[in-house]
């Protein structure tokens, strides 16, 4: 085995300052591996699968730095297959595999080692953030309504996938006079063991400079962010490579020299729940209703049932054979009974018959399996290395084209439609499947915290979000070891684009805003203005990543500025059919764009129906709404408040500093 670290190590990554740092690959077995950056040298051993990792202490910024990596073949241990050939010094060439290539050199055998291969990396040190969540947050560059002005912002220089370095070895230089270093790179969407064989992803995988050519591929909502926090527009250095934050307004010739890198990892994919994204364990706390449903799908394909089928991490095809010791019985709906076990290397992980009776129904089903994997495996579903294959739905669209193009779709086959629907083995939407053939890839690469946009395929199940997104948070910090913060985007409004519908979103959203108010850690922002009521892909994401980036500098990066949502925090009543709403986060009062009861509605709690306009008044008062009730002493009982308790709405209720108020619904009582 080849000295290989993890797909995220590679000339251009940038990691992450200030923090422990987790570098890990694979070398041969109990082979030694030594990595050394910035005067640190850390030593480790692989273990028996080639698996090792060490962690280096908090990394100083810096643009211009080599990681150096070497694996040492050992005998002092257990005894390994010597080299074929005389040892030689490799070099790493830039590829999303980490490809090593032998070059002229030989390395020298001492204390009874040999040198298996060595590659230095040039990378930056800087902030790293994850981009997580579904469509909103892998949404390109590409379709954001601003590309054609960020483009222009760029200048014109050459693009660059894998940057790479000047003349001096040296990426201090790159793409400096006209914007900040940011850096992304977005994991390949792999949902089943060996699609990354099966398709190509020439733009997924690397590391790409921010440039003209390059831009498109960005998430949108991360650009914005890293844009802001990297403080070009507003000509300011946010982030400095000593940590520390400069002055508005500073535009000093030094400027560039003190910014530091951002990097960008996305790890997203369209149409997911949040319990793609947790193991087994988590899902199960509170998300049974997924997994069960799941299981369901699993029996109308016909395919059986056992977990590591399920969970597709590996599947072995069923054996017929003798009863293996120690196994259980599983049922898979299709009048199979077997059980799984460990009889002999071949078969380990495997489902038997013990006795042969219900050979043809494993017959069946094991056909049944193979027809479902070769049809998924063929299909356009299954080839997500092109990251714009989704253009004709993403471009905007009025209802009227939406129905247009879904009345000219194409007939394909119902058994390929069905295998494409289906929560199947290979589906990228079943429970922990991209837990584990995406973030498990990506963890514990060390990042100062989560950006996540997700909730929308959540909606059918929204009674239990709040549960299932804190089980989710939870989880990813086990896995990462770390308590990493989230920023979150609260769901935007939205009534209907194409076959979803923005049913069950208010609950969402409301469900969002409690597991931030519980959760240490987690941050929410509104964007309750920049909604599109037939397009659950909203095109301006600036606002989006702005907002994220605004919440970032006051609760990571320890800058002053106005961050937080204005929320309605309860109802006084002041006598006389008057009460007022409370807010906090509006310092110099609200603000109304237009209708002050455009969005706020008063409801009979008895009757459900909604308050005439003309039965009450509603006037904004400093950083207080005043609701006065006509007739006061005629309308006993409880009344419910509500602003943008619908699926669409337009949010029109800001504070100074632009941001727009949450959802939210209070009670009164007469």
């Amino acid at each position: 085995m080849n000295l290989k670290l993890a797909m995220m190590f590679q000339d251009g990554c940038i990691l992450q300052r200030e923090k422990l740092c987790t570098i890990w690959g694979e070398a041969a077995p109990y082979s030694e591996v030594t990595v050394e950056l910035q005067g640190q040298t850390r030593m480790a051993q692989a273990d028996e699968q080639g698996k090792w990792s060490v962690v280096l202490e908090g990394l100083a910024a810096s643009q211009d730095e080599v990681l150096f990596v070497k694996s040492l073949r050992s005998n002092s241990v257990k005894p390994v297959k010597e080299l074929a050939e005389e040892p030689t010094k490799y070099r790493m060439e830039s590829k999303k595999e980490s490809v090593i290539k032998p070059t002229d050199s030989a390395e020298k055998e001492k204390n009874n080692e040999e040198a298996e291969a060595c590659m230095d990396l040039h990378v930056a040190i800087g902030e790293v953030w994850i981009l997580g969540g579904q469509s909103n947050m892998e949404f390109q560059m590409r379709y954001d309504y601003d590309i054609e002005a960020e483009l222009e912002s760029l200048g014109d220089e050459n693009s660059q996938v894998n940057p790479q370095p000047d003349s001096n070895n040296s990426y201090s230089g790159l793409s400096k006079e006209t914007h900040p270093d940011i850096r992304f790179f977005a994991y390949p969407q792999v949902s089943y063991v060996g699609q990354m064989e099966d398709y190509d992803y020439p733009m997924s995988g690397k590391w790409l400079m921010l440039t003209k050519e390059n831009l498109e591929y960005f998430g949108a909502v991360g650009y914005y962010f890293a844009r802001h926090i990297a403080g070009t527009e507003a000509g300011e250095v946010r982030l400095s490579a000593t940590g520390g934050n400069s002055a508005s307004g500073e535009t000093s010739g030094e400027k560039h020299s003190e910014e530091i890198s951002i990097g960008l990892l996305a790890c997203n994919w369209g149409g997911t729940p949040a319990c793609a994204w947790m193991d087994e364990e988590h899902v199960m706390k509170h998300g049974r209703v997924w997994r069960e449903e799941y299981e369901q799908s699993v029996r109308n394909l016909g395919v059986g049932l056992n977990d590591d089928y399920l969970i597709h991490k590996e599947w072995s095809p069923f054996y017929i054979g003798d009863e293996a010791d120690g196994c259980e019985s599983i049922g898979d709906g299709a009048g199979v009974s077997g059980c799984k076990g460990n009889n002999g290397e071949n078969a380990q992980g495997s489902t038997y018959i013990s006795d042969g009776s219900n050979a043809e129904a494993v017959r069946q089903v094991t056909e049944a399996r193979r027809k479902y994997e070769q049809t998924y495996r063929s299909s356009d579903s299954a080839n997500r290395g092109n990251p714009f294959k989704d253009d004709a739905v993403m471009y905007p669209t009025t209802w009227e084209q939406q129905l247009e193009m879904m009345k000219n779709a194409p007939v394909i086959d119902p058994y390929l439609q069905q295998v494409c629907d289906a929560l199947g083995p290979f589906h990228p939407y079943r429970p922990s499947g991209l837990y584990h053939t995406m973030l498990e890839k990506v963890a514990p690469y060390t990042a100062r915290g989560v950006l996540w946009y997700q909730g929308e395929s959540d909606s059918c199940h929204a009674d239990i979000y709040e549960e299932v997104f804190s089980d989710m948070i939870e989880n990813w910090r086990q896995l990462w070891k770390d308590e990493l913060p989230f920023f979150c985007v609260q769901i935007a409004p939205f009534d209907r684009w194409f076959e979803c519908r923005g049913i069950g979103y208010p609950q969402v959203r409301l469900a969002q805003q409690r597991t931030a108010d519980h959760m240490d850690g987690v941050y929410l922002a509104c964007i309750a203005d920049v909604g599109d009521e037939t397009d659950i892909h909203p095109k301006r994401k600036r606002p989006v990543g702005e907002r994220l980036a605004l919440l970032a500098e006051k609760y990571i990066y320890g800058k002053y500025v106005e961050a937080d949502a204005p929320r309605c925090n309860g109802v006084e009543e002041q006598g006389n059919g008057k009460f007022a709403l409370l807010f906090s986060n509006t310092q110099g009062g609200l603000i109304v764009h237009g209708d002050v009861n455009k969005e706020l509605k008063i409801y009979d709690k008895a009757t459900s129906k909604q308050m005439e306009k003309e039965a009450y008044q509603i006037t904004v008062d400093n950083d207080r709404i005043l609701v006065t009730l006509k007739d006061a002493g005629e309308r006993k009982g409880t009344y419910r408040i509500a602003y943008c308790m619908t699926d669409y709405y337009e949010g029109n209720l800001f504070n100074q500093a632009g941001l727009p108020v949450f959802p939210f619904e209070v009670e009164m009582e007469l």
